[in-house]
């Protein structure tokens, strides 16, 4: 019997935005540019947090362009160059996931 997939196992499958299409990342009353989401975590732009240490619990809203509103929270695992990383506490959806996947691949064919 095949097991299912550990949470792990799945998070490294990301999704990487084109320059126009990152979504945005409201936390602490700012706006920051995020990277790349995956189900268990996201990167994003970490200049406009000049106090962000990792380790640091943040806790706030990603905007998927006009489509998805989440909720997030997660630990910050790593800080570098002017960007960072939050692994979540609670997984993005993968119903999310797999509509951002085919919104993507749609609308930027061959990238």
């Amino acid at each position: 019997m095949k097991r299912p997939p550990m949470p792990a196992e799945r998070a490294y499958f990301r999704i990487r935005y084109p320059l126009t299409a990152r979504p945005n990342f409201f936390v602490q009353g700012v706006r920051t540019r995020v990277l790349d989401v995956a189900e268990y975590g996201i990167s994003f732009q970490a200049d406009p947090l000049p106090d962000l240490h990792e380790g640091d619990r943040l806790a706030g809203r990603l905007q998927i362009d006009d489509r998805h509103t989440l909720q997030i929270e997660g630990d910050v695992v790593w800080i570098t160059e002017g960007l960072a990383a939050i692994r979540l506490l609670e997984p993005i959806p993968y119903k999310v996931i797999l509509d951002e996947q085919l919104h993507l691949r749609t609308r930027y064919p061959g990238r």
